[in-house]
């Protein structure tokens, strides 16, 4: 590193209150002064568009703890009361390439853009319903639309009742994320534990349960999958449950909250919006773009990796910044970092990170942004913030609100 980078300049701090308000700041730094890097606590990161998207696709580098075992975060979840065995338990974001790729195969023919489309009509129900209830006052938009509506489409997509109390599957969701993050202490990371061991006592219940009620549905189809055994074997069926739990639900509690906010903080924008409608698709893709709610994904490093003008040792995690990359002036120019909902290649953000681990329902995540972006546009296009000052649920891997309040006026 120079000596600017080592007197401190450019070193991102995820631990800084300022970093979860608004992290951006320092992306922005540290893309110019340090884009490859290694935090305090042992991470190795990388920042810059070019360099991220290649992390996420070079298949040297590996998903699989198998590889980064004495990495930093995996030796504290360790000290937390994880074994080995814990870190190693079977999951489709955790597997590389030969084994990684049947169970992938079979998981996106469930995830097809047709698939997801199917749920639409549930969609629209739920949130036209909802927010028609609230109109001409304010709302909680998170425990309100941004919580349930995932929840009840990612039941209904798996085959399962969906229940009015949610309360417990958001903890065990949220908590369970975090385990995928570096920058937490051994104290978080035996509460993580111990809530991804109790949901997964759930799933497994479930799963049992589904299996005496089977119909045309994403479970039934893991049930008959891991009978079969060529793909997944019936141990492995909650644990992919679980995954996919994880990484469609709370994601998109926040992605909608996310997005919302940047609008309403913009509103030029969200008036480009109410006068061409046929801008919608294009604005999702620069609301996941200009904010996603996961912000980096991480590789392992089998062996040693030269990266930019460092050499990140075998056995460590390396951090692909997506917040970083998806505002990166070297690749978005120099409105990088406005939002811009006509901006013609938004559609080209890696939001859903890239390579075999690109998310599997960034199509479902794409289609509940749409439609309640669809019904504020035609119903409520005069809505606004209640407070600029939001309350944030924020870690360094999932970005996201604890409540946004708006008023809904038609």
């Amino acid at each position: 590193m120079s000596s600017t980078v080592a007197a401190n300049e450019g070193l991102v701090d995820p631990f800084s209150k300022e970093f979860f308000e608004d992290p951006y700041v320092q992306f922005a730094t540290a893309r110019d002064l340090a884009p490859v890097q290694r935090h305090a606590a042992g991470t190795w990161m990388v920042f810059r568009h070019d360099d991220v998207l290649r992390v996420l696709r070079d298949r040297s580098l590996s998903s699989s703890e198998q590889h980064a075992l004495d990495a930093p975060r995996n030796r504290a979840i360790r000290a937390a009361g994880g074994t080995n065995d814990y870190l190693l338990r079977p999951s489709l974001s955790k597997m590389d390439a030969p084994d990684h790729t049947p169970l992938r195969s079979l998981l996106a023919r469930m995830f097809t853009p047709k698939a997801m489309e199917g749920l639409r009509d549930s969609a629209v129900l739920f949130i036209n319903d909802t927010l028609e209830s609230h109109g001409n006052e304010d709302i909680e938009l998170i425990d309100t639309l941004a919580y349930p509506l995932p929840y009840r489409l990612t039941c209904e997509w798996l085959g399962l009742p969906a229940s009015d109390d949610t309360g417990a599957v958001r903890r065990w969701s949220f908590k369970g994320l975090h385990l995928l993050d570096p920058f937490r202490a051994p104290d978080d990371y035996r509460d993580y534990i111990a809530a991804s061991a109790e949901f997964g006592g759930h799933l497994r219940e479930v799963v049992e349960w589904k299996r005496h009620n089977l119909g045309d549905d994403a479970i039934s189809r893991l049930i008959a999958a891991g009978d079969d055994g060529s793909v997944v074997t019936p141990d492995q069926v909650a644990a992919t449950v679980h995954t996919l739990f994880l990484a469609g639900f709370h994601t998109t509690v926040n992605q909608i909250g996310l997005s919302l906010l940047a609008l309403f903080r913009s509103p030029a924008q969200w008036d480009t919006v109410i006068r061409d409608e046929s801008l919608l698709g294009n604005a999702v893709e620069e609301l996941l773009r200009y904010d996603p709610t996961a912000q980096f994904m991480i590789r392992a490093t089998p062996a040693d990796y030269p990266i930019g003008d460092q050499v990140i040792p075998a056995g460590q995690h390396v951090l692909a910044w997506i917040g970083s990359a998806n505002r990166d002036e070297r690749r978005w120019g120099p409105t990088a970092g406005q939002l811009d909902l006509a901006r013609h290649d938004a559609r080209h953000h890696i939001a859903f990170g890239s390579g075999i681990h690109s998310c599997l329902g960034m199509w479902l995540a794409r289609l509940e942004l749409e439609e309640v972006l669809r019904c504020l546009v035609r119903r409520f296009p005069r809505t606004y913030l209640c407070d600029e000052q939001p309350k944030w649920r924020s870690t360094a891997f999932i970005r996201g609100l604890e409540s946004l309040d708006l008023h809904l006026a038609p």
